[in-house]
């Protein structure tokens, strides 16, 4: 059997499966390890053979990457969704934080600390210590009825009127009445 190891620049490392070669080549030294049937080493300009006896042998070429191939179908859109326990009963829609303690709770705009800590919206109603679904991508809900634009955080709710009372932060954005995708742009702190 022969195995034909082609190495284009030299220092590039080639191996096959661990358990029959490593062949490293460094300027003019081969090392080969840990193999100790090798009948014949032949190394000079042109590509290097070993021949191994008599064990099954594979072919490889180092070589540059070949054209990029054609593009695959379009997967299904992600939802960016993850789990947290619910730290207070979450009903559905709600904008979600987290606490210090990794819970999720219902965010607000009133409360200070909540500027720039929504993680996402809940998915679905949860009682306390229940997990709960969050997403940060598209949501969708037949009883929505958005107009096509930004998504604020309100007081434990979402809106689509700026606040005038608290920070202003946007969180996701209309696509179509029933449809939104989580944006979670900075917030924008009101005067006091």
């Amino acid at each position: 059997m022969t195995l034909e190891i082609i190495v284009q620049p030299l220092d590039t490392l080639v191996s096959v499966d661990s358990s029959l070669i490593d062949v490293v080549l460094a300027t003019a030294i081969l090392e080969v390890n840990p193999i100790s049937t090798v009948l014949d080493l032949i190394v000079d300009s042109d590509p290097i053979e070993i021949i191994l006896d008599p064990i099954d042998t594979t072919v490889i070429t180092a070589a540059l990457q070949g054209p990029q191939g054609i593009r695959g179908p379009v997967g299904p859109s992600g939802s960016g969704g993850f789990e947290l326990e619910a730290g207070e009963n979450i009903n559905a829609n709600m904008p979600i934080k987290v606490s210090a303690s990794g819970l999720a709770y219902v965010a607000s705009n009133l409360i200070d600390t909540d500027a720039g800590n929504v993680v996402g919206i809940a998915q679905h109603a949860a009682l306390i210590s229940e997990t709960l679904l969050v997403t940060r991508g598209e949501s969708h809900n037949n009883t929505w009825t958005w107009l096509a634009g930004p998504i604020y955080l309100g007081d434990r709710t979402l809106t689509q009127v700026p606040p005038s009372l608290g920070f202003t932060q946007i969180i996701a954005t209309a696509i179509s009445p029933v449809d939104i995708v989580g944006t979670l742009f900075q917030p924008t702190l009101q005067e006091h």
